[in-house]
């Protein structure tokens, strides 16, 4: 058990609590289990996000626009930045992925401000997961 006492994952601390319990570790089904809740929830609460989100660029071309300009921008003062490299410099036929995937860093995502708003939007319109507001008297009065 001395791996228990070492990790400090989500896996290991479920299993540590079940030593704590009754000395043995618990049930592995139920532990697989908890592990797939855990990755299916996170895969598929992002492609419902993304999934409202093109819809609603579906029916709105103006934000599209608007986001394209951005990102075009960002980009492309990147690129000046990066102007000396020559993998980095567009080859005139605006088809330069390799180019477009290099400028795309977390850096020059945290200047693009209107494409924030626009997920932020939709998971506002749309959340992932609902939000459940108890209040103390809606309980108590039950």
């Amino acid at each position: 058990m001395y791996f228990l006492q070492v990790r400090n994952d989500l896996l290991s601390r479920f299993m540590m609590k079940d030593v704590a319990c009754d000395g043995e570790v618990g049930d592995k089904k139920r532990l697989r289990d908890v592990c797939i809740n855990f990755i299916i929830a996170g895969r598929d609460t992002t492609a419902v996000t993304l999934s409202w989100f093109f819809s609603e660029l579906c029916k709105h071309p103006e934000i599209v626009k608007n986001i394209l300009a951005e990102v075009s921008q960002v980009l492309h003062s990147e690129q000046e930045s990066t102007q000396n490299d020559p993998k980095n410099n567009l080859n005139g036929n605006g088809k330069d992925y390799q180019g477009f995937a290099q400028r795309l860093t977390y850096q020059s995502l945290t200047k693009m401000h209107y494409l924030h708003a626009a997920l932020t939007e939709a998971l506002r319109l749309y959340p992932a997961v609902p939000l459940v507001n108890f209040s103390t008297h809606s309980i108590a009065s039950h």
